[in-house]
């Protein structure tokens, strides 16, 4: 018979900082009174600032701050086969002699004396425009690998607005790859921009490559008739996420993950968890869990799935506040608040107090940290903590920022 289920909830740019005083700064406050007062009794634990692909690495029991091969992890979790490279299975597969990497597409833009990135919310690429990108870039620059060989070889691949780059060369290539530190796209969009790949002798061929990639994207139709739309072209490619991928992984820390993240479902299948379709509610995410409590009513993975840790730890990842916070569109991120309280924050805090949830975790990577609260069904209790609007507690976290 199973216990009382544990929730792990994950919510990136859960706050954001405080706005600048001036007209701005009087926003209308998020009405979020569930989320206020869960926040208020909840007991928080504050950590550096982190992307959130480490986050929510992290939160799967992958180190944090290794460097982790976020390319391999993300592509396993589309759900689409890749547009660029196929293998029997429909999907792309790792091989012996290459390394996957995210190669996302941006437009690098010249402010004053620095270099801004926009990222994929900000171009909104059609999946065609994609496509038709990826099989210029391929047409151009890419050739096949062949395993062995020490040549460097390199073919993009598209999933969506999502981009992949599969590189094979020397093993003095692969190594620094799986050692790449540029940091995840979420962490450079919208700011300012001081560096990419490090200027190593194992990278000069990616480094050329990356260059040659920007010439040729410059040339091409679909950007320019994107110029003349007035929407940005793609004139770059941020290229992260290398690393090595363990064959195996340890037990998984959860039962299931509902989400609809790439790289949330691609960790899922790299710990062989049951990845469930995330609901549009927590109501249904709960009735959903009732009936199958370990998800085997989900979709199969590749391989049977691991005995989890806690058989009654579950993970909900919600990024429906992301798009707007990197926009820097408050309006939209405080609807997106708003939508999340009536559907998920105030039914699941009905259900911490009703018995239906033993606890709650909410993980919130952003600017002013990573930040984590644990509730409890008692913490109902704590009555002298009283609620603030949250507004107020991200000045209060602004203050106290290290």
């Amino acid at each position: 018979m199973s216990r009382t289920p544990t929730l792990t909830l994950f919510v990136p740019e859960l706050l954001r900082p405080p706005l600048a005083e001036g007209p701005l700064a009087a926003a209308p406050e998020p009405a979020c009174p569930e989320l206020a007062r869960l926040l208020a009794r909840g007991r928080l634990t504050r950590g550096a600032e982190q992307a959130d692909e480490a986050a929510l690495a992290e939160v799967f029991g992958m180190v944090a701050g290794a460097s982790l091969p976020f390319g391999e992890l993300r592509r396993r979790g589309e759900e689409a086969p890749a547009r660029g490279v196929k293998d029997a299975a429909g999907r792309a597969d790792a091989q012996a002699g290459s390394a996957w990497l995210c190669a996302d597409p941006v437009h690098l833009r010249l402010l004053s004396d620095r270099m801004v990135v926009a990222d994929r919310h900000s171009l909104r690429l059609e999946p065609e425009e994609s496509a038709a990108l990826v099989e210029t870039l391929n047409r151009h620059l890419g050739a096949g690998e062949e395993a062995g060989s020490d040549a460097f070889a390199a073919r993009f691949v598209a999933a969506g607005d999502r981009w992949y780059l599969r590189c094979s060369g020397s093993a003095g290539l692969l190594a620094a790859l799986a050692k790449l530190e540029t940091p995840p796209l979420s962490a450079v969009a919208g700011r300012s921009l001081r560096h990419h790949l490090p200027t190593i002798p194992e990278l000069v061929p990616l480094r050329r490559l990356l260059l040659e990639a920007q010439m040729v994207l410059a040339a091409d139709p679909v950007n320019a008739a994107r110029a003349e739309r007035g929407e940005l072209p793609v004139n770059a490619l941020w290229v992260w996420g290398g690393g090595m991928l363990a064959a195996s992984a340890a037990p998984p820390p959860f039962a299931t993950v509902a989400t609809g993240s790439a790289l949330a479902r691609g960790l899922a299948r790299h710990c062989r968890t049951r990845v469930l379709p995330l609901p549009a509610k927590a109501g249904e995410w709960l009735t959903m869990l009732a009936a199958d409590p370990v998800g085997a009513a989900a979709d199969a993975n590749e391989q049977a799935p691991a005995l989890a840790v806690d058989r009654d730890a579950h993970l909900v990842v919600l990024e429906s506040l992301v798009v707007s916070a990197l926009l820097d569109d408050d309006a939209a991120w405080r609807e997106a608040l708003e939508a999340l309280e009536k559907d998920w924050f105030a039914p699941l805090a009905a259900a911490l107090r009703g018995g239906r949830l033993a606890a709650i975790e909410l993980v919130a990577p952003t600017r002013l940290g990573l930040l984590r609260w644990q509730f409890s069904p008692t913490d109902r209790w704590r009555l002298w903590r009283r609620a603030r609007p949250l507004s107020e507690l991200a000045r209060m976290l602004a203050t106290t920022q290290a």
